[in-house]
């Protein structure tokens, strides 16, 4: 299910499509470290259980399962050690909201508390969150995570007990 939302939000639009390709087929609890490599080369930078690749449009960072194990949304998430458990892909070059893969106009936006200018769309259904900045008048895209959906949270969370 995750993989037909993916597949559909990020085709949405036919120009960045192109530029989405090389990350598009990499999915959340399911794809591995090997299906990753296969499809973006030897990462640039590791560390731990992340890797980051440059490609010519972003840089991409994925996680792999056992680096966020548990957290500050309360799930003790069950994720073998070389699975993707998320993706952040940051554009290299300015990058415009209007630019972005899928339209954001259903996900809820919020301000940041801390820095003015900055906003969070969310999409927790899709597992999708979109950071941008408003500079010179104009909102940029920062980075977009691809995590776990909602129902994956239901398969692979177990809540956190004290």
């Amino acid at each position: 299910m995750l993989t037909l939302i993916i597949f559909f939000v990020l085709s949405s639009r036919a120009e960045p499509q192109a530029k989405t390709d090389v990350w598009a087929g990499i999915v959340p609890l399911s794809s591995t470290r090997k299906d990753t490599e296969a499809r973006l080369g030897e990462p640039k930078y590791n560390q731990g259980y992340s890797r980051s690749y440059d490609t010519r449009d972003f840089r991409i960072t994925v996680w792999y399962g056992g680096a966020r194990n548990s957290g500050a949304d309360g799930c003790n998430w069950q994720v073998p050690p070389d699975t993707v458990f998320t993706l952040l892909v940051a554009p290299l070059r300015k990058m415009s909201i209007s630019e972005m893969p899928f339209d954001v106009r259903n996900f809820e936006r919020q301000p940041d508390r801390e820095a003015r200018g900055r906003f969070y769309y969310f999409n927790p259904d899709a597992g999708l969150t979109v950071a941008t900045h408003v500079f010179d008048g104009e909102e940029l895209v920062e980075d977009i995570e691809i995590g776990p959906t909602s129902a994956d949270r239901k398969k692979y969370c177990r809540d956190q007990h004290p």
